[in-house]
């Protein structure tokens, strides 16, 4: 059923090569975090944040990222966190220069991302791209299973006062 949904991380991402350092595009800003400073992170927000778990191999996640880009756009009272799982040692970067996404950008460093978030999230279901509005008490206040469109997160965004 994930194929539906979007990617699992337990299948075999298609390989990688990482960028030569030699003619990519310059992007500093995403910050490497372990499992706690991720849960300390989705537990206290200080504004409603969306959390948006993705991989440069998912091609729902990368389509999503200019949903999530728009959305931010639209409402700048709304915090969008990109927690990027490829495995350590790949960077988001390249993927988010190349789409024109300057969101604020998190790797998870662990060489088992799968399991790492299911310690993190436990209703996680092993499929990206899986995006969390998270407001400041902690709460998850709605969860977007597969690629979900502007239209769709808007909506459920807190009504800007």
């Amino acid at each position: 059923m994930w194929f539906l949904l979007g990617c699992a991380l337990h299948s075999a991402p298609p390989p990688i090569t990482p960028p030569s350092a030699a003619g990519e595009p310059e992007r500093s800003g995403t910050t490497v975090i372990d499992e706690g400073t991720l849960l300390t992170r989705l537990g206290a927000p200080q504004r409603p944040t969306l959390f948006s778990f993705w991989a440069a191999w998912c091609a729902p996640c990368l389509a999503e990222l200019s949903t999530l880009a728009l959305v931010a756009a639209r409402r700048p009272d709304i915090d969008v966190v990109l927690v990027n799982l490829d495995l350590p040692g790949i960077s988001p970067d390249k993927a988010l220069v190349e789409r024109g996404v300057t969101l604020e950008s998190w790797q998870l460093a662990s060489i088992d991302p799968s399991a790492a978030m299911a310690r993190v999230l436990p209703s996680w279901d092993d499929s990206i791209p899986l995006t969390l509005l998270v407001l400041p008490d902690g709460s998850v206040s709605a969860t977007f299973r597969g690629q979900a469109t502007p239209d769709q997160i808007l909506y459920t965004l807190p009504r800007n006062h």
